[in-house]
This record gives C-alpha cells, sequence and structure tokens, in this order.
C-alpha cells in the first residue's frame, strides 16, 4: 500500500512540545494510506484538502476542523491611494506590540477551534507568528496607529506575480472602527504596480473577515477544508 508523506512541522512542534506532522496528499486515493502513515510519534497531523475530498475523508480518523474560504483581488490598473498619516511600515522595534495584538484577537483559526488542543498555545503560536513576521518573515509589514498607540498590523509575502494577506490584526478595543478596510487598503496601494493579484484566506464562520475582504473588492476563489488527527489521549504524549 502506498504511504503519505508526512512532513515534521518544527515551528508547531517547539510550541506544542510534540510532534506536529502535515499530510502532504498527492492525489485522491492516497486517502486510503492516510491513517496507516501517522508516524508513532505525532501528537497532531493536519491536513488540508479541497472541499470535493470531504466525503472520503469521514472514513479516516480525521476530524474536520475548519472550512477555508480563499479570495484574490485583481488589479484594474493603477489603484493608488492616499495612506493615512497614521498607518506606517514596521520597523523591528514593533514586534513585541504587535505579537501582543495577534496573541489575544484570534478565535476562528484551526488551533483554537480545535477542542482538543490548548487555547494558551494557540494564542502563543499568533504571538509567535506574528513576532516572525515583523521581524524579517514577511516582505512587508504596516502598522496603524491611534493616539500614538498601534492597535492593528498586517502582514504581507510576495511570490512572482501575486502577493498573499499573512496575517491580520487588530486591537480587541479597536476593533469595529474600520481599522482592518484601511490596512487593506493600504496593502492594496502598496501592491497597484507590483503585482497582478492579492490572495488572502479565511475561516468560513469568520463573517467579518469575509464582510472585510468583499468589500475591498476580493472575490471568492476556491474552498479548502482543514482536518486534524490527534491520539484520544493527548495529554499522555
Amino acid at each position: 500500500m502506498n504511504s503519505v508523506n508526512m512532513t515534521l512541522q518544527t515551528f508547531d512542534t517547539d510550541l506544542f512540545g510534540f510532534s506536529v506532522y502535515r499530510a502532504n496528499l498527492e492525489k485522491y486515493s492516497d486517502i486510503s494510506a492516510l491513517d496507516n502513515s501517522i508516524p508513532k510519534d505525532a501528537g497532531l497531523v493536519a491536513i488540508r484538502v479541497p472541499r470535493e475530498w470531504e466525503n472520503a475523508m469521514r472514513h479516516t480518523q480525521f476530524r474536520k476542523i475548519e472550512n477555508l474560504i480563499y479570495f484574490e483581488r485583481s488589479f484594474r490598473g493603477n489603484e493608488e491611494m492616499e495612506v493615512p498619516s497614521n498607518v506606517r511600515l514596521a520597523s523591528t522595534y514593533d514586534a513585541y506590540t504587535c505579537s501582543n495584538i495577534a496573541q489575544n484577537c484570534f478565535t476562528h483559526d484551526r488551533y483554537h477551534t480545535d477542542q482538543y488542543l490548548d487555547n494558551k498555545i494557540a494564542d502563543q503560536s499568533k504571538y509567535a507568528w506574528a513576532q516572525n513576521n515583523i521581524l524579517g518573515r514577511s516582505d512587508l509589514n504596516f502598522v496603524i496607529q491611534l493616539e500614538d498607540q498601534i492597535v492593528g498590523f498586517i502582514s504581507c509575502l510576495q511570490e512572482d506575480n501575486l502577493a498573499t494577506i499573512d496575517l491580520v490584526g487588530v486591537s480587541t478595543e479597536a476593533q469595529g472602527k474600520g481599522i482592518g478596510t484601511i490596512l487593506i487598503n493600504a496593502v492594496i496601494s502598496h501592491y497597484t504596480n507590483s503585482v497582478s493579484a492579492i490572495r488572502v484566506g479565511t475561516q468560513l464562520n469568520n463573517e467579518a473577515s469575509i464582510r472585510l475582504y468583499k468589500s475591498t473588492g476580493f472575490k471568492k476563489v476556491d474552498e479548502a477544508i482543514t482536518f486534524h488527527w490527534t491520539p484520544k489521549n493527548i495529554e499522555a504524549i
């Protein structure tokens, strides 16, 4: 029987304190080999598949965690716009503040959604993710300030002719004030002459994010579903 390739995720493994893997399916028929390919030391195995494969995944030991929607925004000529004075490029000195915002503002991601995983570690994963982005992983980071306090940030990656919004966070106190829209528009203005499109993904149940992306010109282009496998007694790992 064929085996499914499992890639150790060092970032997540360090956070959780047990081995975290990503399963890499090459084709639909590989689903039948998924359960038997789980590494013996695994504490978590994650896999993301096309929505059309959901029924087949129900016959495995993996649990459905989230529905993802991917959006893209193509450019219609030059779309440079005036960026508010309280939006600026982030510096490494902003890493601590942005990380703290990230640690406290996310609830819809797959780690927070999975009832078998510790929410404190899920919070820490967002902290470390934002920190790494501000310290150099991302190609572009903007922050926005209100009353001289950073209340939101956005991080993007660029590959060839496509930019991807990797992470966007707004402090809980500043949510509902249009901060996300300002940050998205800053990204649109920045990339208007350098890429053909901007891509972003969010959860189906994250209604606020979906409204944000639709209101700024993004269109749905794809769907996927994330599944997790964990041992029945994860605390014993």
